[in-house]
């Protein structure tokens, strides 16, 4: 004897709320699109329990994505602002071979420390990654002078190394800066990548000047104010292109001068 399956077509199954028995109905679509955001094809569950609510995944990953997009330029906006203070900056990489949060961050701690007596590293913005591995990198831009790299190596080995020590693993890559734009992008880079560490960067001090994203902010609200007519400008509204904004802003880091 023939066997018969009932097909329910695509449409009917996701406007169905609940099944005869009381059970939650379940919708599958199709296949995500892999786009912009970088999100590799994965199927979409989407439930309606508890009157209609959606759940999906490539929402989330969607949000979570756009998320990590905005740290991104939240970064290069802080890395930005140092740069423009002014001073002699270096690129620092700093491996560890073990992924131990907490005596990473102890022994780093240490070495700024060591730094800063020696007068070498000043300030600093530093960006953590994690490897496929599973290890912790520092990747730092620092103002300061020139440090041996042989000197710098073997003192944070003697902070971090231990005896997990790799000799295929360049623990300290030490350059010059070149290229304000090309190094801010290059921390970005690191700081948006999808893992528990992303978007813990964090900067020291006197990187700009105590509060300086608060006073970032609120030239963006007076220039907000100036082409919208709002507040002061309710009855002369002035158009201000952003170019002015940077340029003010970068006036002011250059100045020393907080708005």
């Amino acid at each position: 004897m023939p066997v018969t399956t009932n097909i329910i077509p695509q449409k009917e199954l996701e406007r169905t709320s609940v099944a005869e028995s009381g059970s939650v109905a379940v919708a599958v679509s199709g296949y995500r699109q892999e786009g912009a955001v970088g999100i590799s094809p994965c199927r979409t569950l989407t439930t309606n329990k508890g009157g209609g609510g959606i759940s999906s995944l490539l929402v989330s990953e969607v949000k979570t994505a756009r998320k990590l997009n905005r740290k991104r330029k939240r970064c290069f906006h802080r890395v930005m602002s140092g740069l423009e203070r002014g001073g002699t900056f270096r690129v620092l990489m700093l491996s560890s071979g073990i992924n131990d949060k907490i005596r990473v961050q102890r022994a780093f701690h240490s070495l700024r420390e060591w730094g800063r007596r020696h007068s070498l590293l000043v300030d600093y913005i530093r960006v953590p990654e994690l490897t496929s591995e599973g290890y912790i990198h520092l990747h730092i831009v620092y103002r300061g002078a020139y440090i041996d790299r042989l000197v710098l190596m073997r003192k944070w080995y003697s902070l971090v190394g231990g005896n997990e020590y790799m000799p295929g693993l360049k623990y300290v890559y030490l350059q010059g800066l070149h290229s304000k734009k090309g190094i801010a992008h290059y921390l970005a880079k690191y700081m948006a990548k999808g893992n528990e560490l992303a978007g813990n960067y964090s900067w020291s001090w006197n990187w700009v000047w105590p509060g300086f994203v608060k006073d970032w902010h609120y030239l963006i609200h007076c220039w907000r104010c100036a082409n919208n007519g709002w507040d002061e400008f309710a009855f002369h509204p002035v158009h201000l292109p952003f170019k002015w904004l940077l340029d003010r802003w970068r006036w002011h880091l250059q100045a020393g001068i907080p708005p």
